[in-house]
């Protein structure tokens, strides 16, 4: 029977709605599964034969110690996803790469109070982060506030994103589309979340036509190997800038459609 860890975290901060489903399944599909968090030392990681990165949600807070840890397990055993994808995800400035391949994004500039958006508010975040993390909005004009920002998140030892607040994610949320080796699933909207709010998120959806055109370019940049991606957009004057392209440990939402999971299960039986 193979052992198959889902890796989480000593500490998590939230919980992980797919949690007790993914064990489940996995066991009833002839797994022996177990959760191993990554920061706990006295795991022997190459008693598995596979680690599918889960709610490993602290990483940001020990970057080097996550890294050394990714690039240990992907030499024991099947990671994931693999160390190399995950090494180029963990700091969003990834963003910045992806117009040449013809991703519109969500603007981005890295550490600027005069940032020269037209907006009415800014977004200002970390560049290596999770959830909602010191990811707060300000009056796009104030640059004080936005400078003393910015200082913070630099003083936490990484860069900062400054963006547009575009209008529409209040009406329109942030759409979300799952990726599970080798195609969409499903879909769900986000709302918009800061820093210290809890996240809100709809039913599964199909993704629309839009969707998938949008997407494509984004898929283009998957492997073979890639198990799972979450692609976020946001859709403003009705064309879909991407916001973040999740490789790590995105929440993939299986609760709200199952046959993703099944899918997820089959991907990785193929990789072991």
């Amino acid at each position: 029977m193979p052992k198959i860890a889902l890796a989480t975290c000593l500490n998590l901060y939230e919980p992980d709605n797919d949690q007790e489903l993914m064990l489940a399944r996995f066991n009833e599909a002839g797994f022996d599964t177990c959760l191993a968090a990554w920061d706990d030392n006295q795991v022997e990681w190459s008693g598995f034969d596979g680690v599918v990165v889960r709610s490993t949600w602290n990483y940001f807070e020990h970057l080097p110690e996550f890294r050394a840890w990714v690039s240990a397990v992907d030499g024991v055993t099947v990671l994931m996803n693999p160390a190399d994808e995950m090494f180029d995800n963990t700091d969003k400035r990834y963003l910045l790469e992806l117009p040449r391949h013809r991703i519109p994004i969500v603007p981005t500039v890295i550490g600027q109070a005069d940032h020269g958006f037209a907006s009415k508010r800014v977004v200002v975040k970390p560049s290596v982060g999770a959830g909602s993390y010191l990811t707060r909005f300000f009056e796009a004009g104030d640059s004080a506030r936005i400078a003393a920002h910015i200082e913070e998140i630099e003083q936490s030892g990484c860069e900062a994103l400054v963006q547009p607040y575009l209008e529409s994610v209040e009406s329109g949320g942030e759409r979300s589309l799952i990726w599970v080796d080798g195609e969409i699933t499903h879909a769900i909207v986000k709302r918009p979340r800061f820093d210290g709010e809890d996240e809100s998120v709809s039913d599964a959806q199909m993704p629309s036509n839009a969707d998938l055109a949008a997407a494509e370019p984004v898929m283009d940049l998957l492997t073979s190997k890639t198990l799972y991606a979450r692609i976020d957009f946001i859709v403003q004057d009705g064309k879909h800038l991407l916001s973040e392209l999740e490789l790590v440990e995105p929440s993939l939402f299986l609760s709200q459609h199952p046959p993703a999971l099944d899918r997820l299960i089959d991907g990785v039986r193929k990789r072991i």
